[in-house]
């Protein structure tokens, strides 16, 4: 007999399944059947009738792909009711999503999860989202408070039924707070925004490299030209009066605790001159390390201020990219400066104090002890200065011998209300109340796109982006006024582009605005090869519509590659090495396309990997020149120039020398049999839960399937190194929004709405990513209730509970 708790220890990894059926004395199609029946259980009914928590009749209808369209008769009983399913489908992944930013994921995942835990600590996310709870809005904590009541309605309803996960880790999801939801967010904020590492190769630059064409080259990203507002286009006056954070004149600063305390995406809007339609045609896909699930959750709002479809973050109200009625809206990052490392000053005789100014303070101290599951806590102090953090304890040392005291600060330490202002983006109608909503907008900094019925396109970027009295990409230092934050760019100030002559708009991670911009606008953006390929496809299209948003977003020419392999294949002419013949052949009939087919893709990226280690390794010492390699941009150059003196040895041998090492590199990691070359053999979508174990593989990983596209193709598909070239980051959603179509937008997500294994909404939705099919998320009701796969009926008690 298999009973629950002997399935369990078989679904732990501390049986095998041979063990227990023998134990159990059942075959392996009855374990099989046993687990099915295990994980199908914990799903929600298909038909729910509950009672209370609303104010009025509520409706949660999931189409054929189990996307809920919540339909609703307040603004609360609508985030309710988002809650709700939000926490049937994305419980695990929400729990993880709190506890990473609580850091308090070792305590149920083990060691393995630490080095996060301790991140997230020293941040002080968890002391950060308490303050922010009673700082909320009335309407925005209202709409909070809803969606958590809903969540905590999906733990209640799932009694012991709980995801698998809790069984398998041994706990029940605590309560839902709002300041759960918050600390969660700002733990994603940091994923998009912190990138320490950044300013650390900055550092390393300025130390290592001379001041001059070399260090300038290594810093400046490829198609540095490609900016989201073209050169010369007009500017906003110099001299505006700085904006202050909350509006209200003060700089907010100090240790997290006191009173005084983020890969590649895209997005374009097309205008009604150059749409089939006359409106406009909008794309976004946010990209981001591959997960399972997905980060985005699938989603149609319907209440009597919102009527609204597209993605929400898992575990947040509100959609971040997608469409109401009248306009649509994506996203990309942009990697602009809103942090910074200062080098503190320690008292010579007095190592408990720092230098702030004039004056000599006492480090401010936070003692943490982190549970670890498995073994004893980890215990710490952080270190604290009126800036922010001590951080050197989670950031690389630049000197071997470590470097001084770094204190962090950051954007994301103040007071920061990024809900209320994506609720109202949700609800404009027009370009007007779009960026009015967006004035607020503190962080991430984001490149938001817009286009409109009336055909109208807009880009404006949004953030609380620092101005300080230089500019520097490596530490700063705490004691130099040139250094401290002196205000914010005001709004007014941001760069923006209201229907521009060329009638359409596209960001992908490049740079907003080219160095002449009146306004400090510096950071680690990305090389604008993809923002090219962008710009020249839409120009080119006759008439562009959704088959054109879709074919786009799924382009998997590498502008990169086509400059590299130029240069390339230049400086291996006349070589009869059968090693860099074989290399050379298959670069010179490659149409530098990262399909499926394609052998070259392997060749070239193996090249760029090694070439980047030799390139770093001629200027860095060893203990950052591991971190280093492909960081810079200056590899290119040195391929396609002469005019930087970076190598002591004949850079033209050394080029030889990479190659033949990149293609002994093919044969031993691939073989020396062609067909192992194939991009689809070695470029793999393969998504492994992170519970997984031979017991478990089959029904909780996806995968493997080889996928087209790579690092630098709009189509973009990462590329991993466990395992090496593995597809590792990219679109988990793709958007298309023609609003010369009313019937709602097309999409394409990576896996499924779904975050249990049971569920058949899991990864149905797989294939059609890696096959670029997309489908509807619709307004009309009908076409939902046509499609029908479950429902959620909630009636009023009298009053909300």
């Amino acid at each position: 007999m298999l009973d629950d708790g002997l399935l369990m220890t078989a679904m732990r990894g501390e049986q095998t399944e041979e063990a227990i059926c023998a134990t159990a004395g059942i075959g392996a199609t009855e374990f099989a059947e046993a687990l099915e029946a295990n994980l199908r259980r914990r799903l929600p009914p298909t038909d729910l009738r509950l009672r209370g928590g609303v104010g009025a009749p509520l409706e949660i209808l999931r189409d054929r792909y189990g996307i809920p369209h919540v339909y609703a008769q307040s603004t609360a009983d609508l985030y309710y009711g988002l809650g709700l399913a939000m926490g049937q489908d994305r419980l695990r992944q929400m729990d993880f999503f709190r506890r990473r930013g609580q850091g308090r994921l070792a305590e149920v995942l083990g060691a393995d999860h630490l080095t996060a835990d301790v991140t997230h600590r020293t941040l002080g996310l968890d002391l950060i989202a308490a303050r922010e709870a009673d700082l909320l809005d009335e309407r925005t904590g209202a709409v909070l408070r809803a969606f958590v009541a809903g969540v905590n309605r999906a733990v209640e309803e799932a009694g012991d039924n709980l995801p698998v996960e809790f069984d398998l880790l041994g706990y029940r999801p605590e309560p839902w707070r709002v300041e759960d939801i918050l600390v969660a967010i700002r733990g994603f904020w940091w994923q998009l925004n912190g990138r320490l590492f950044s300013i650390v190769i900055g550092e390393a630059a300025q130390r290592h490299l001379p001041d001059g064409p070399l260090r300038d080259a290594f810093l400046t990203p490829e198609f540095a030209a490609e900016t989201v507002v073209p050169r010369g286009e007009a500017y906003p006056p110099a001299g505006l009066a700085p904006a202050m954070a909350g509006g209200n004149g003060s700089l907010l600063s100090g240790p997290v605790g006191t009173d005084t305390s983020a890969t590649g995406s895209n997005n374009w809007a097309v205008g009604g001159g150059r749409t089939r339609t006359g409106a406009g045609v909008l794309g976004s896909d946010p990209h981001l390390p591959f997960a399972l699930p997905g980060n985005w959750y699938e989603c149609r709002l319907v209440g009597p201020e919102d009527d609204a479809l597209g993605a929400a973050w898992a575990g947040t109200p509100g959609i971040w990219f997608g469409r109401n009625r009248r306009i649509a809206w994506g996203i990309t990052n942009n990697n602009v400066s809103l942090r910074d490392l200062y080098v503190e000053e320690v008292h010579p005789d007095d190592p408990g104090r720092y230098r702030d100014g004039n004056r000599w303070l006492p480090f401010g101290e936070r003692a943490i002890e982190i549970a670890v599951r498995g073994r004893a806590p980890e215990r710490l102090t952080v270190r604290e200065t009126v800036r922010g953090p001590i951080v050197n304890h989670i950031v690389p040392a630049v000197d071997e011998a470590g470097d001084p005291p770094l204190s962090l600060r950051w954007v994301g330490q103040e007071h920061v209300d990024n809900l209320g202002p994506m609720l109202a983006l949700n609800r404009a109608g027009n370009w007007t109340e779009f960026r009015a909503a967006l004035a607020d907008w503190a962080i991430p900094t984001f490149n938001w796109v817009y286009a409109d019925v009336d055909g109208r396109v807009g880009y404006q970027c949004a953030s609380r982006l620092p101005i300080r009295g230089r500019v520097t990409r490596g530490f700063r230092d705490a004691g130099n006024p040139e250094d401290r934050w002196l205000g914010y760019v005001p709004f007014e100030a941001m760069p923006r582009r209201d229907d521009p002559a060329e009638g359409f708009v596209a960001t992908a991670n490049n740079a907003a605005v080219a160095k002449d911009y009146p306004y400090p606008f510096y950071g680690a953006f990305a090389s604008g090869d993809r923002a090219l390929r962008t710009r020249e496809r839409i120009a080119a299209a006759p008439a562009f519509d959704a088959d054109a948003c879709r074919n786009l977003q799924q382009d998997t020419y590498s502008a990169y590659a086509a400059r590299i392999c130029r240069a390339l294949l230049d400086r291996l002419a006349g070589q009869t090495d059968p090693a860099v013949e074989l290399f050379v052949a298959y670069l010179r009939d490659w149409d530098h396309c990262y399909e499926t087919a394609a052998r070259a893709p392997v060749f070239f990226d193996m090249f760029v990997r090694v070439w980047s280690a030799r390139v770093a390794s001629e200027r860095f010492p060893v203990h950052l020149a591991g971190q280093v390699a492909g960081q810079g941009t200056v590899g290119a150059r040195l391929l396609e120039a002469n005019d930087l003196d970076w190598f002591d040895g004949d850079k033209d041998a050394i080029v030889v020398e990479c190659v033949r090492q990149a293609v002994n590199e093919v044969w031993d990691r691939f073989g020396t049999d062609p067909a192992g070359w194939a991009w689809e053999k070695v470029h793999l979508a393969w998504f492994k839960h992170p519970l997984s174990n031979p017991v478990l593989a089959s029904r909780f990983d996806i995968g493997p399937r080889g996928i087209a596209g790579g690092a630098a193709t709009v189509r973009n598909t990462g590329l991993g190194t466990s395992p090496l070239f593995g597809a590792a980051s990219g679109a988990e959603y793709q958007l298309v929004a023609d609003l010369g179509n009313g019937e709602g937008i097309l999409a394409n997500q990576n896996l499924g709405q779904s975050g249990q294994p049971g569920s058949p909404h899991y990864g149905d939705q797989f294939a059609n990513w890696i096959e670029g099919r997309y489908h509807t998320v619709t307004f009309d009701r009908s076409r939902v209730e046509a499609e029908l796969t479950a429902t959620v009926r909630i009636e009023p008690n009298g009053e909300r509970e």
